[in-house]
């Protein structure tokens, strides 16, 4: 999806004025002039504590980020003119820290205050060491261990700026291609992307089915979103992991997409296949999945990932014929 307009989140330290811009598909403004700012003012009612430090850090797919502080305690702030997006990060958020597997940053709370609305939630340092895989995979596995009744969720949510829809299902592969595939194949045709593009994803659904059809995983609760920089590792060298695009599915997609935009080390996986093996044909199932993912990236950054989704479905074809 195209980027529309600015959100501009500028603040005072010091008393000297310092103003930053930030990219997001909404035309707000959100002004944090100073510790006494009535949206800092409303986050500390909320939170019942006295907001000591405001630092600006970083654009997030939704919005601005910050860290607040209030005494020893540490908080991070998320910033969106659209609730549901920090609603539904809420929900995952929440979602992933009860199921006691693995370290996520805790949500507090997500309220709307006017127009802008904040999820606070655990501030976390994540160190930029990783090292220990191991346990980030049997966490994993143990996050993969809780099982929904059906694949989907409870509601639909987001990946990267992109709809997610989770309606529930009790079939993975009608799940996957209904919901996953040609849901972001279409929006790329409604892009205008054509020629071979379409020739080639005309053919997936069948495809798809064909590799899909005999395989019936558990529907294992999943991040969602599970690429290099959605997981790392705290000042403990604790496994963490971040903005999650939650829903019931098959394991093999995260494992997918952690090979997607770089990869853990082959310790990782050595780990997880003894606690899991992984069933025939996950090699090809992968491909399939992170076709999803490629095909989002097109829909959101444009034309730079069309050959890579052309190829990755040229490919997925081949093996299929």
């Amino acid at each position: 999806m195209p980027l529309i307009g600015l959100l501009v989140l500028s603040y005072t330290i010091g008393g000297s004025p310092n103003r930053m811009t930030f990219a997001n598909n909404s035309d707000s403004t959100v002004h944090i002039s100073d510790l006494n700012d009535p949206l800092l003012t409303s986050i500390s009612d909320s939170l019942g504590r006295t907001i000591s430090k405001f630092t600006p850090l970083s654009q997030s797919t939704s919005g601005p980020t910050a860290r607040i502080s209030c005494g020893e305690g540490r908080y991070f702030l998320k910033f969106s003119s659209d609730s549901d997006v920090l609603v539904a990060e809420y929900d995952g958020l929440f979602a992933l820290a009860n199921s006691t597997t693995i370290r996520v940053p805790k949500p507090i709370i997500v309220e709307t205050f006017d127009t802008t609305t904040v999820l606070v939630s655990e501030y976390i340092e994540l160190t930029g060491q990783r090292t220990d895989y191991l346990t980030l995979a049997s966490s994993l596995f143990a996050l993969h261990s809780h099982h929904g009744a059906r694949y989907g969720w409870h509601r639909d949510n987001y990946i990267g700026r992109s709809h997610q829809v989770n309606s529930q299902c009790d079939d993975w592969s009608e799940f996957f291609l209904n919901y996953r595939l040609i849901f972001q194949l279409e929006m790329a045709w409604r892009n205008g992307y054509s020629g071979n593009f379409r020739l080639l994803g005309e053919k997936m659904p069948d495809a798809v089915s064909t590799i899909l059809k005999d395989h019936h995983p558990p529907p294992s609760l999943l991040h969602g979103d599970l690429w290099s920089g959605n997981y790392g590792f705290d000042s403990r060298g604790e496994p963490v992991i971040i903005d999650p695009a939650v829903y019931h599915g098959d394991a093999e997609t995260d494992l997918a997409m952690m090979q997607l935009f770089g990869s853990p080390p082959t310790s990782f996986f050595n780990q997880y296949q003894e606690l899991k093996p992984l069933p025939d044909g996950w090699q090809l199932r992968k491909s399939v999945y992170n076709l999803y993912h490629i095909l989002n990236h097109l829909n959101i950054f444009g034309s730079s990932y069309r050959s890579h989704a052309e190829s990755l479905m040229d490919s997925i074809l081949r093996e299929v014929h």
